[in-house]
């Protein structure tokens, strides 16, 4: 994208922007935030970009995820570090556990826009890995499902990181001062509720599905309906 079609797509954020912020109609304020946060994540902008004299307004989303698996974790915290959104794992007075996101409006929208289209590249790349499976007359067995999953968690969490280091050096030739919105998320969730973290310890997956992880496409112009090529694999 020229710098040119990139600052038009940043006016039009802008504008969405303080539709949302001066309209007396929920609805009218909800559709043009969901719209800037559906732009922003299609085009790779961040707050910073539209609003840069501002503190950024953070927020918490609860996500209906009860009882979320270590790769849907996985996957979120590297869709969380590719929209600016902090993800915490929260747990009810009755053990139960969901997802909190952290973060601005727009990145919280963009964040959901971007999971929804990697969950749909990996129901399809699961059903190529099946397929080819099937092909072979080889059952699947659960283990082996989890290890594909959390194989297709590393991959993208390795490709978001790819991204974000040659992310780092285009934004400071836009001019731009690079501030990561996840440590400023962070930042604001700390002085507002607790916040404790403890190291992962790495999980078993297989290469097949960190081969489909690293090779799904977050370019963000594509829809959840658009169906990625994918190579048959086989562990």
């Amino acid at each position: 994208m020229t710098a040119e079609a990139r600052q038009k797509q940043i006016t039009r954020i802008i504008n969405l922007l303080a539709i949302a912020d001066s309209t007396i109609h929920n609805e009218e304020a909800d559709s043009a935030r969901k719209m800037a946060g559906k732009l922003m994540a299609q085009y790779s902008i961040d707050f910073i970009d539209v609003k840069p004299d501002e503190t950024p307004d953070f927020t918490t989303d609860d996500y209906v995820v009860l009882n979320p698996r270590k790769h849907d974790v996985l996957l979120e915290n590297a869709i969380g570090k590719f929209n600016g959104i902090l993800v915490v794992t929260m747990t009810k007075t009755n053990g139960n556990k969901y997802i909190r996101l952290v973060g601005t409006r727009a990145n919280v929208e963009a964040h959901q826009y971007t999971m929804d289209l990697v969950k749909s590249q990996r129901a399809h790349a699961w059903k190529m890995f099946k397929a080819n499976k099937d092909f072979m007359d080889e059952t699947i067995t659960q283990v082996e499902r989890n290890h594909w999953n959390m194989g297709y968690a590393y991959g993208v969490n390795n490709k978001v990181w790819d991204i974000i280091n040659a992310g780092k050096s285009q934004q400071q030739e836009w001019g731009l001062v690079v501030v990561d919105p996840v440590d400023k998320a962070t930042e604001w969730y700390k002085a507002e509720h607790a916040l404790t973290t403890k190291k992962r310890r790495p999980s078993m997956f297989s290469t097949a599905g960190l081969t489909s992880g690293q090779s799904v496409n977050l370019s963000r112009g594509v829809t959840t309906t658009d169906k990625p090529t994918m190579l048959l694999e086989v562990l």
